[in-house]
């Protein structure tokens, strides 16, 4: 009788398995077809906290590449924020939302690397949720001709309090 036991166990264990390997596979497929409204329904995480504004703009996040390479980022009260990235050696800027515990940062820059380009476009938008202390960085979506053309699902590197600004 224990040794049925152990092997409906086991066979229990290999079958969650392998739907699990299924369901991640489903989702990378649908990030890759762009259909980034569908993405949602399958990313579940749990709220931590609500936004405290004052928290989050009083605080530089930091987010730990190497030891000699620290990226940065920085929220105002106007919505804006700064990028400093280390791997890049460039600062990004733009504006950000929030909705309950999550923040959405939307990139600006230039619509091209043309020597004449004057227009700033949204160049993409990346997905945050705030977890008190840190910021869990869950999605970027890359925009072109205000179109998502690319969507990545980090393996969720965190931005941790680092400090006043």
């Amino acid at each position: 009788m224990n040794n049925y036991l152990l092997k409906l166990i086991l066979g229990l264990f290999v079958f969650t398995c392998f739907i699990s390997c299924y369901s991640h596979d489903t989702k990378i497929d649908i990030a890759k077809n762009n259909q980034v409204d569908s993405l949602n329904s399958y990313i579940t995480i749990p709220v931590f906290d609500s936004i405290n504004i004052v928290q989050l703009t009083k605080n530089r996040w930091c987010n730990i590449i190497a030891p000699d390479c620290i990226t940065y980022i920085t929220f105002q009260q106007d919505y804006s924020y700064e990028e400093s990235n280390c791997e890049w050696g460039l600062t990004f800027e733009g504006k950000y939302e929030i909705s309950k515990d999550s923040i959405f940062l939307y990139e600006y820059g230039l619509a091209s690397d043309l020597p004449d380009e004057t227009r700033i476009v949204n160049r993409a938008i990346y997905t945050y949720i705030y977890q008190g202390d840190s910021l869990r960085f869950v999605s970027n979506k890359t925009i072109k001709d205000g179109k998502v053309i690319r969507t990545y699902l980090p393996d969720s590197p965190i931005y941790y309090k680092s400090g006043k600004v």
